[in-house]
C-alpha cells in the first residue's frame, strides 16, 4: 500500500507554465530563457522588491526572449525574501530568480 509519504507531490506533477511556480524551499525559478526584468519599462519601478507581500496572481518580473516579453505572476501570496537573479541578467530556464521567506 502507497502511504502519503511515498505520493508524488502535486507541484512535482505540474507542467511548467508561464506562472512562478515556489518550490517548497521558496525558490521561483525562471520558466523560460531570456533576460531578467525586475520592472515593465526602463526607469519604471519594479514589480515588486525584497521584503514585499505580494499576493498571488501578481505580477513579479519579465523574462525577454527574442524581443517577446513574459510577465510572470505569483502562484501564491507571501513575502519576497529576495531576488536571486540581477536586472538585465542572462536567465536559463530553471534558473532560481527569486525566493521566497
Amino acid at each position: 500500500a502507497e502511504t502519503a509519504s511515498e505520493a508524488p507531490r502535486a507541484e512535482e506533477q505540474a507542467p511548467a507554465s508561464a506562472a512562478a511556480a515556489p518550490a517548497s524551499s521558496g525558490i521561483v525559478a525562471a520558466p523560460s530563457f531570456g533576460l531578467f526584468h525586475r520592472a515593465p519599462s526602463p526607469g519604471a519601478a519594479p514589480f515588486a522588491e525584497a521584503g514585499d507581500e505580494v499576493k498571488e496572481g501578481q505580477e513579479l518580473f519579465i523574462i525577454e526572449a527574442m524581443k517577446v516579453f513574459n510577465t510572470v505572476r505569483a502562484e501564491r501570496s507571501g513575502r519576497i525574501a529576495r531576488f536571486i537573479a540581477n536586472d538585465g541578467e542572462d536567465v536559463e530556464l530553471g534558473q532560481p530568480v527569486l525566493e521566497f521567506e
